[in-house]
């Protein structure tokens, strides 16, 4: 590694937002890339449960593909310089939505960590196997760790904000 990448990554956080390939070398361009992975991986997994609960995993489900469909739109955005060319508060528009979606994420993170703490009261062998609660669990762990991506994105849209 030559001491140019390592400062790439070693640079404070930027004022303006990552527009076109340096969506792919700031720290919020690759932040929107996991929120999108792990967010599709949440998707993913309750899907794969059978929506024993529909009311709770609907919400889940909801939150899960809205968001992960806005932050690839997000990033689409964002690649391809757009916020250049329109004259919107995109600085704004970015912290709305990542306090949003935080907390939307949040609220749907603690339901099936509920969710699941519930159906694992209940006898495994009546409700469901084995595998089932385990999709469950992880749906539940990754669930936070997009909540605390969405929260990381929320600080830094705040911070560029604020400095802007």
């Amino acid at each position: 590694m030559t001491s140019e990448s390592q400062n790439i990554y070693m640079q404070p956080i930027s004022a303006t937002l990552p527009l076109g390939s340096k969506v792919f070398w700031r720290l919020s361009g690759n932040i929107i890339i996991a929120e999108v992975t792990l967010g599709a991986l949440v998707w993913i997994l309750v899907a794969a449960t059978g929506m024993t609960q529909n009311l709770h995993q609907g919400w889940v489900m909801f939150v899960a593909v809205t968001f992960c469909f806005c932050s690839i739109v997000q990033f689409f955005l964002y690649g391809t310089s757009v916020p250049e060319s329109l004259d919107l508060p995109w600085l704004l528009m970015e912290c709305v939505y990542n306090i949003l979606a935080f907390s939307m994420y949040l609220s749907a993170a603690v339901l099936l960590a509920n969710l699941c703490v519930l159906l694992g009261k209940q006898d495994m062998l009546v409700i469901m196997d084995n595998y089932i609660y385990g999709l469950s669990v992880a749906a539940v762990l990754f669930a936070h760790l997009v909540t605390l991506l969405y929260g990381i994105s929320a600080v830094i849209s705040v911070r560029r904000l604020r400095f802007n």
